[in-house]
């Protein structure tokens, strides 16, 4: 297959675009940023993203185009919902005008994130209300949206991942590195929120696993929304309390008790959709999987 990775550098795209390549997949990767000369990537290029650009990208008529770049911290757009905007949404619509006015057959997969859901505290279907609490959800959201748009209306495929907690070696924030950071630099730590959180943290194999898998078995997706995610629960304090062990420190933390105000208590998959595209695999052990992020850093 001929696959675009847009975002290709980021966590998730640059292992993405290993697996294929490692396959024999003819792969060619996208960024807006600048490209990260380590991780020895084929085909990998700096563009600026525009409606010129990527008419001149879909020449190639990829069978796969993958829209993962954007920005992908909740931390960074707390107080500006334009850098969202800008960086997520309106290079996002000008992809898409590209793809509308060229008639593009491609596949195109949209990386959402869980967040767009919000606050509640059930096992989360495709189906449910979505309540986002931050500029980031918000802009998801509103691309999750124009993906149905323009799929219903100007006939693209176009396909909706909304991707949950995902950790491994090379991610260098959320919860799981920064737990690890605090363990090998500190004697003594505070952790956010009460350690009672629930979250269905996947291990980059298995996501990367499951996202081929899908759009492999979804071959005209009409604006059709997926949750990628391993399904299986754990509490922040269980994480904590198991990367702890994998350091074999001594080390005192607490809990602030106090959520940033992006943050919601749980978030809690049903992946029963995917499952059914998919079907059910192996998923890496927790304790493993841990182990191995804890030793890349």
């Amino acid at each position: 297959m001929k696959i675009c990775i847009f975002g290709g550098n980021g966590f998730i795209g640059a292992r993405l675009a290993k697996v294929y390549q490692s396959k024999g997949h003819q792969v060619f990767i996208y960024s807006q940023t600048k490209i990260n000369k380590n991780l020895n990537l084929r085909n990998n290029y700096k563009i600026k993203y525009s409606e010129k650009s990527f008419n001149s990208i879909l020449k190639k008529k990829f069978d796969l185009i993958f829209y993962l770049s954007g920005n992908s911290n909740q931390e960074t757009s707390k107080k500006d919902i334009y850098y969202d905007l800008e960086t997520s949404f309106l290079t996002f619509v000008k992809l898409l005008e590209a793809a509308k006015k060229s008639q593009s057959k491609s596949r195109i997969w949209f990386a959402s994130s869980v967040v767009v859901y919000g606050v509640n505290n059930k096992a989360l279907k495709e189906n449910f209300d979505l309540n986002p609490v931050s500029y980031y959800a918000v802009v998801k959201l509103i691309c999750e949206n124009i993906s149905k748009f323009y799929s219903k209306n100007f006939n693209l495929n176009i396909g909706i991942m909304r991707i949950f907690s995902t950790f491994g070696p090379g991610l260098r924030r959320q919860v799981v590195f920064d737990t690890i950071k605090k363990i090998k630099t500190s004697k003594k730590f505070t952790v956010y929120g009460n350690g009672n959180e629930k979250r269905n943290f996947s291990f980059i194999d298995d996501q990367v696993k499951s996202i081929i898998l899908l759009t492999r078995k979804v071959l005209k997706p009409k604006g059709d929304v997926f949750n990628v995610a391993s399904g299986k629960t754990f509490t922040i304090k269980q994480i904590l309390k198991k990367l702890i062990k994998i350091s074999n420190k001594k080390v005192e933390y607490e809990f602030t008790n106090k959520r940033r105000s992006f943050d919601t208590k749980n978030f809690i998959v049903n992946n029963s959709k995917i499952n059914k595209i998919i079907g059910r695999f192996k998923y890496t052990n927790i304790d493993l999987a841990l182990k191995k992020t804890f030793e890349s850093f």
